[in-house]
């Protein structure tokens, strides 16, 4: 049994129609059940924590690498946010799409997380490596390459990627870098 007192309710006013003023709210709550998390959502929880065997155990489980939370974020775009070169690193082996995008806020990619979080510069240079657009655009316009400008950390990197015109040819390897 939960007891909610009127202070942490619906107070003196109550819901007019509803509930009278001043109501202490009791619920009776049953466990009905206890679900485990999917190995997709065991792979999102571990790379927003950063945390690499259990990422490794959810893709051994059959995780879909591309599986994507309720706003789009693939792991990818979690472990980059977070700084989590491990996860990133791990990620990109098993073929995570490097140039995913969320659909809110619409259209960021894992790079544009990685550069706007700064936690670990290596994770984009890492992306970018992968064969990361840099020039991909937000639904606002924003680009890693304009983020990438802005960032002390990152000019050098952004007026390199600015300068090549030229795609690189395919990735040979499974981080996506190739021969050198």
């Amino acid at each position: 049994r939960l007891t909610v007192p009127a202070v942490l309710a619906y107070g003196a006013k109550g819901k007019p129609g509803l509930i009278p003023p001043s109501s202490t709210l009791c619920f009776d709550i049953r466990l009905v059940s206890i679900v485990q998390d999917t190995p997709a959502e065991q792979l999102l929880d571990a790379a927003t924590t950063g945390d690499v065997i259990k990422l490794g155990q959810a893709l051994r489980d059959g995780a879909d690498v591309c599986h994507g939370d309720r706003k789009g974020a693939t792991a990818l775009h979690l472990a980059s946010a977070g700084g989590h070169l491990g996860c990133v690193v791990r990620l990109l082996e098993a073929s995570a799409a490097v140039d995913a995008v969320q659909n809110q806020p619409a259209g960021v990619t894992p790079l544009m997380l990685a550069v706007k979080s700064s936690a670990e510069p290596m994770c984009a240079k890492l992306l970018l490596c992968a064969k990361a657009d840099p020039r991909k655009q937000t639904a606002k316009g924003n680009s890693a390459l304009s983020l990438m400008a802005a960032d002390k950390e990152y000019s050098a990197i952004a007026a390199e990627c600015e300068s090549s015109t030229a795609k690189a040819a395919p990735a040979q390897d499974g981080l996506g870098i190739g021969p050198t």
